[in-house]
């Protein structure tokens, strides 16, 4: 990872020379666009039924495969380009992508004596978020009024992700409440995450100096979050943050970790990393301005 970010500032700084003595040379692009997500997560969910009877006990579980990516969103990119020959040119690209809401679900289904019942449903919405730069290598392949092009590049990006869950119950049991509801937001802390991106596009003149463009591109990157923190814990409406220990509030993901290492309440749960797919194929369309042709 060293030696990419290291390659990625040299690019910064090639950029940034060549812009100086290619000044005559420079343009903006600005663009817009959608993107599915590539590379799903996959995650076990359940549901569970019980019949519950003064004697005996019937149970089953359905299992289901559940497939989420973080890569399915908006994005906007804002770039600075400089052209260092005929058919090649460098850009430094930033750029903002709001994922999609990425909903999971698992459900607890109990019937006692075929006549009460009691169903528990969690639901978890996960979104996320990711702002950073692209430095690109761009090829030309010519023409007049249409031109063709390939990008190839790096992403770093900023991300982060929040989890929020609703646990409902509806109880018909004697002496509870008909029903309950717990809800909670869980912040996964901002990490950079590294990746790598191909494009393929064609610009097209509308005018002296303004062109329009239209890309299509693929990014693979992941999230892997180090550590998180819930920043609100409810039960039927009301706040119990004050009644959550620090060991119930803060997480850390690590790559290993002893049992004993949680037994204090004063101190962050460890628990092992997961990874995010924040991969995707993404339809980009906007405008390129030569500063000075």
């Amino acid at each position: 990872m060293k030696k990419l970010i290291h390659v990625l500032v040299g690019l910064v700084f090639i950029s940034i020379s060549i812009q100086t003595t290619h000044a005559q040379k420079l343009y903006l692009t600005t663009g817009a666009g959608y993107s599915i997500g590539t590379n799903n997560n996959f995650y076990n969910l359940r549901a569970d039924y019980h019949n519950i009877q003064l004697d005996s006990t019937h149970s089953y579980t359905k299992y289901e495969l559940g497939k989420i990516s973080m890569g399915q969103g908006l994005n906007v990119e804002f770039g600075l380009g400089t052209h260092i020959g005929e058919h090649f040119s460098i850009e430094l690209t930033g750029f903002y992508f709001k994922s999609n809401k990425q909903i999971l679900e698992n459900a607890e289904h109990s019937l006692f004596y075929d006549k009460y019942e009691l169903d528990i449903i969690q639901e978890s919405i996960l979104t996320g978020k990711m702002m950073g730069f692209k430095p690109c290598i761009v090829y030309w392949f010519g023409g007049n009024n249409i031109k063709p092009y390939t990008k190839l590049g790096a992403v770093v990006g900023f991300t982060s992700m929040t989890e929020e869950v609703d646990f409902r119950i509806f109880n018909e049991l004697p002496g509870y409440y008909p029903t309950e509801n717990y809800s909670s937001v869980f912040e996964f802390a901002s990490n950079i995450s590294i990746g790598a991106c191909i494009t393929g596009g064609f610009e097209i003149i509308l005018a002296a100096g303004i062109r329009c463009f239209a890309e299509l591109s693929y990014a693979a990157i992941n999230y892997i979050p180090t550590s998180g923190e819930y920043t609100a814990y409810k039960y039927r409406g009301k706040d119990i943050m004050d009644e959550l220990s620090a060991s119930e509030i803060y997480y850390e993901y690590v790559d290993e970790f002893n049992t004993t290492e949680n037994i204090s309440e004063n101190t962050p749960t460890k628990v092992l990393k997961a990874q995010y797919s924040y991969s995707k194929l993404s339809a980009v369309a906007g405008l390129k301005i030569h500063i000075i042709e």
